[in-house]
């Protein structure tokens, strides 16, 4: 009794098991509430000013998100081919959450004749034979807010852009269009694009994702975990702790209000990796001590084994804690959500191991954990671990130097260090979404769309020169392919009215009154609501559409920078948003609060470090792991082509948190071998070769917790998976040959 007498926890042991049980029920009943938030604008803060200009937009103008459908075909103006896709605009029109369609079947041609100017159908026919088709074509082709904008110049693909209204459900908008389409077979392909569809799609497969990711990674860590014990028991302990913390973790997400997100569903898998490192610890000594002391009490080996870890596994789960958590100044807001339903997992795991590991462990009969035979005794040192050992003590220099020119070479990936502003690029390649961007990018002028919102007296011959400026402007550029304005209608509407050799063809009328009468002459043949889409009714406001493409980061740059020195010059209100911009403000921030974050982690690391050794030596050691680790992981993205992106760019937060681990308990270890009187060499040797096998379990459990993101369905995830593995090899690399051969180095031992 005096072994257990001042550890409470073994006296309410009963208890303890009682509270767990009662908090995983606790925690299973929201677990089942949990909802999944795949519209990306409510993973950014309110106070973004893309955000608010984009709302403001939209209150006037509607939605700057539209769905876009796109037409496949070998010539979309054949008869067939137009017929069913006017069947299929008409119908998605009159869907309940549909706003407006804009496509060729409700668009105009302004057009001259006879020296007037009339306004016609854009199709007005269905070609039946090859001269009307001809005929058709050559109409297409000469109406310039139609070529280039709604059908392609090759005539192969024609777009329509559904307008929603506003609060309308994507999954009801996907499945409506699917239904649609069903009900309207033909042999051209019709593919669907534009955010609405982008969310609906990550809301799809995030579901998807849960149910195959969770069962698969639980397995795999059985089956490691069986791989390294080969005890049942010995396995069930860990798995208990992960079912609790990631029961407990996501099951918080609904009490607090937060929903499931493209980014915190790695919060199960982070569970999965990470929150079984205690308990493996805790029953890897316990069996080591078995297998020494084989016929004392359990009582007294679970205290034995207590006392050795409490502090180095306390201490490693805080500095874990405190590395995620500097997740909370992310800009993402799913990103700060995940950093702090991540932190509180950990902590259940931490909680649990420290008070319910020992207590299952003394509940148990110490046989079940007792090795079989002696392959399987933890004190058999593995061969590749004693010579690993031996060379580290042998060859630090070396050693050092390898780790140096890894370092140093990584310098030149980090140059080539590209990011990825595009958020639909966490599909795979091959998805049909992406393919749809890709046509449009080709055959359109591109897939992202921003607006621009112009206030003042719209009919000013003045502003609307201004306005008709920036469009030119900016269609000059490479990324830009269409700018459609109120200015880019007059003009057409001048060229309709005037013959081609007056000077006001083609030109924006001098005075006020004369762009007046030019709208009332359109009135007389046209529809005036056919501009409700870029002009308020009392031409106060207008809204200029630019379509352009965007691989990188200088894209968005180039194309924003631009319109910000062209808005500089009008003396009106002028606003621009869309979810475009949105996207990169957000990228911007990222990657300025990376840099923040980062050294924020390591700075709390070495603090941390430094209160744990209290020596400053130890607390640079600790530190140099993370360092290099951190340093190679962005040379290699930038060697292998991995951009950084939404979630790549949480990495090293996690690295941070997990990797300092392992360091942890090899410096530990190693000061209480040197403790003990061993010369620094027997200490790197001897901590090496039996926490060195514990930390290596530990680092590939946590490790087979990140492999089950290769089957994610997102080609984002399945990067973050490889990046992060990999990170975790050169954190254990560093770990157990850098830092011992630092210790050696550094010794004042001769």
């Amino acid at each position: 009794m005096h072994y257990t007498s001042n550890l409470w926890f073994f006296r309410y042991r009963f208890a303890i098991l009682g509270a767990a049980i009662m908090l995983i029920i606790l925690g299973i009943i929201p677990f089942f509430w949990v909802q999944v938030d795949s519209d990306l604008k409510n993973y950014f803060p309110n106070e973004m000013d893309a955000l608010k200009n984009t709302k403001r937009i939209e209150e006037s103008f509607g939605t700057t998100e539209p769905v876009l459908l796109l037409l496949c075909s070998d010539n979309v103006l054949k008869k067939t081919t137009l017929k069913r896709f006017s069947t299929i605009c008409s119908e998605i029109e009159e869907q309940e959450w549909a706003d407006k369609v804009i496509s060729v079947f409700n668009s105009k041609n302004i057009h001259s004749e006879g020296g007037m100017m009339l306004v016609d159908e854009a199709i007005p026919f269905y070609p039946e034979n090859k001269a009307e088709l001809d005929q058709l074509t050559s109409l297409i082709d000469n109406n310039p807010l139609i070529s280039g904008f709604l059908v392609s110049e090759n005539h192969r693909y024609m777009l329509a852009m559904v307008s929603k209204k506003p609060n309308s459900d994507d999954k009801q908008i996907n499945e409506s269009i699917s239904n649609i389409l069903k009900a309207n077979p033909g042999t051209d392909d019709i593919l669907v694009a534009g955010e609405p569809q982008l969310r609906a799609v990550i809301n799809k497969d995030i579901k998807k994702d849960l149910v195959i990711l969770l069962p698969l990674g639980i397995l795999l860590m059985l089956l490691f975990l069986w791989a390294s014990f080969k005890n049942i028991r010995a396995v069930f302990i860990p798995i208990f702790i992960v079912c609790i913390s990631i029961i407990l973790s996501v099951g918080l997400m609904p009490v607090l209000g937060w929903k499931l997100s493209i980014i915190s569903i790695l919060i199960p898998v982070m569970m999965l990796a990470i929150a079984n490192n205690y308990g493996i610890h805790f029953v890897s000594a316990y069996r080591e001590e078995l297998s020494e002391r084989q016929h004392d009490d359990k009582k007294v080996l679970v205290q034995s084994v207590f006392r050795r870890l409490k502090y180095p596994v306390l201490l490693t789960g805080l500095t874990t804690i405190a590395g995620i958590l500097t997740m909370v100044t992310h800009v993402m807001i799913p990103a700060r959500q995940t950093g702090i339903i991540a932190g509180w997992g950990i902590t259940a795991a931490l909680v649990f191991s420290m008070f319910l590991v020992p207590v299952l462990l003394v509940l148990a009969d110490k046989k079940h954990f007792a090795p079989q035979s002696k392959k399987e005794r933890p004190t058999n040192t593995p061969l590749v671990l004693d010579k690993m050992s031996r060379w580290v003590t042998k060859s630090p220099k070396l050693i050092i130097v390898g780790g140096a020119i890894v370092m140093i070479a990584s310098g030149y990936g980090i140059s080539r260090l590209a990011v990825d502003p595009n958020s639909e690029n966490v599909l795979p390649a091959k998805h049909e979404f992406l393919q749809a961007n890709t046509l449009i990018n080709e055959n359109f002028g591109g897939s992202k769309n921003f607006s621009v919102m112009i206030e003042g007296d719209i009919k000013d011959p003045a502003l609307l020169r201004k306005i008709d400026s920036i469009g030119t402007t900016l269609k000059s550029l490479p990324e830009v392919g269409n700018v459609i304005s109120i200015a880019t209608v007059i003009k057409t509407m001048s060229t309709a009215l005037y013959d081609t050799g007056d000077s006001l063809c083609g030109k924006i009328p001098d005075t006020r009154e004369a762009v007046a009468q030019i709208l009332e002459l359109y009135a007389m043949g046209g529809d005036p609501s056919d501009f409700e889409q870029i002009v308020d009714f009392n031409y106060e406001k207008t809204v200029m559409s630019v379509q352009f493409k965007a691989n990188s980061n200088a894209d968005y740059k180039n194309v924003f920078s631009t319109l910000d020195s062209l808005i500089s010059d009008i003396d009106t209100p002028v606003i621009y948003g869309g979810y475009a911009l949105i996207t990169y403000e957000m990228i911007d921030a990222i990657i300025r609060g990376q840099t923040y974050s980062l050294a924020l982690s390591v700075v709390i690391v070495f603090v941390l470090l430094l209160w744990i050794f209290r020596s400053w030596r130890y607390a640079l050691l600790g530190c140099v792991p993370l360092s290099a680790t951190i340093l190679i992981m962005f040379g290699m993205m930038g060697v292998f082509g991995f951009s950084i992106d939404v979630i790549s760019a949480m990495i090293s937060s996690i690295v941070v948190g997990i990797g300092v681990d392992y360091t942890i308990h090899f410096l530990w270890r190693y000061r209480l071998e040197k403790q003990n009187g061993r010369n620094v060499r027997d200490a790197v040797y001897k901590t090496l070769t039996t926490t060195g096998k514990g930390i290596i379990i530990n680092s590939l459990s946590v490790m087979i917790g990140f492999v089950v993101l290769l089957f994610s369905s997102f080609a984002a995830l399945k990067s973050f998976s490889f990046l992060i593995i990999t990170a975790l090899l050169m954190c254990l690399f560093f770990s157990l040959l850098v830092v011992p051969a630092l210790c050696i180095i550094s010794s004042k031992e001769k």
